[in-house]
């Protein structure tokens, strides 16, 4: 669990909540006094950090640099920058879902993504997830405010040159009809509302 959260940058604690209960084999999430004394430990251990940095939303929680190196996790330290704070969120959502209706596939996550391309990954756009299922890759794309056509249209064509399929988690209805606009026709891609990734 303490990997998976520096695999996604920062979790906020009802991520942590839902992560927890699937640890333990429940269906619904752990009470907040769980996390808080969860996260309580890995503090006191100097593995993660957390803050309370959007008002009436939960606590968000990131690895230290020792938190990274216990995990083997090769990457630079980093803390949460508050305009993306709703964006980890929904693609750690995308990947809960993913991980809990297909049990036999793999996430890679954006930060790994990155690390694994090194210089290149600022000549390219980099999905938010990679979905592995059966040797195949599915690019995940999380859309949270409404681009243009042609902006959608080069990040696609930039996703379809590199993965067999796309799928992208649009935060509203308005977004996702903008994406579905562009890839019309497409067999290869899929595209969620992010209120659909919640638990069922």
């Amino acid at each position: 669990m303490l990997c998976w959260v520096g695999e996604q940058y920062e979790v906020r604690s009802d991520v942590l909540a839902r992560l927890a209960a699937r640890e333990a084999g429940r269906s619904k999430a752990v009470s907040r006094e769980r996390v808080r004394q969860l996260v309580g430990r890995w503090e006191s251990a100097g593995l993660v950090q957390q803050r309370r940095i959007l008002h009436g939303l939960p606590s968000v929680v990131w690895l230290s640099a020792a938190g990274l190196r216990q995990c083997g996790l090769p990457y630079r330290y980093h803390t949460p920058r508050i305009d993306q704070l709703w964006h980890t969120h929904f693609v750690a959502l995308a990947r809960l879902y993913a991980e809990r209706s297909w049990a036999t596939g793999r996430w890679q996550s954006e930060r790994d993504l990155h690390h694994a391309l090194g210089r290149d990954r600022k000549e390219r756009h980099v999905p938010d997830g990679v979905w592995w299922q059966d040797g195949v890759a599915t690019a995940v794309e999380v859309e949270r405010a409404r681009k243009s056509d042609r902006r959608i249209g080069e990040i696609f064509a930039e996703l379809r040159a590199c993965y067999p399929q796309v799928w992208y988690v649009a935060v509203s209805p308005l977004v996702a009809d903008a994406v579905l606009r562009v890839v019309e026709g497409d067999p290869a891609v899929h595209v969620s509302l992010a209120g659909q990734l919640e638990e069922r």
